[in-house]
């Protein structure tokens, strides 16, 4: 059984739709009256070529790593992440853009050359290869082998199985500072 009240809403749904159609209804009339005038006909084509003109695709609009499109400016964007700051540059064409990145990357990370977007003449494929993460399993060994039970339940009462990533963090860093060398 429907109410009074829950009536009317429909209604004023069902008449807010129709007003939406007439309102659609009359902006298309509009725009076919328009089709017949050369001048309108002439505007909306200089629109659409220009829109047409500006078009970039969106998401990912570089297939080079620190390349963007800057819409703005109409400019390819390099950018560079150094301490918190940001590096920025905007060239002509997307390639540019990505040799300017991997200048900044030789300058600012020399020890990264993974980061970059085009090898070196000097460098070979191999030399470039990303340095593998450790996973827990491997962080747990390391850390087996380095600290004493003492030690190890200090940090988890419940033993080196029940580490997770945030304990193995805290596991290594205490590693480090006690022995003074470097686990990846």
């Amino acid at each position: 059984m429907q109410t009074e009240s829950s009536t009317n809403y429909r209604y004023r749904q069902i008449r807010a739709y129709k007003d939406r159609i007439n309102t659609l209804q009359s902006a298309l009339q509009e725009l076919v009256d328009d089709m017949t005038d050369p001048e309108k006909i002439e505007h909306y084509q200089s629109v659409v070529d220009a829109k047409v003109k500006k078009f970039r695709p969106f998401k990912k609009t570089s297939k080079f790593r620190g390349v963007s499109w800057y819409k703005p400016q109409d400019l390819w964007r390099s950018r560079l992440y150094v301490d918190g700051e940001e590096i920025v540059d905007y060239h002509e064409t997307e390639f540019e853009a990505a040799r300017a990145y991997d200048e900044k990357v030789k300058e600012h990370y020399p020890d990264r050359p993974h980061y970059k977007n085009f090898l070196d003449p000097d460098e070979k494929q191999e030399d470039v290869k990303k340095p593998k993460r450790l996973t827990v399993p491997d962080k747990r060994k390391i850390i087996g082998k380095h600290l004493s039970t003492r030690e190890i339940k200090a940090i988890h009462p419940m033993g080196i199985a029940y580490f997770n990533k945030k304990h193995c963090e805290i596991a290594i860093r205490y590693i480090e500072k006690k022995e003074g060398i470097t686990i990846g």
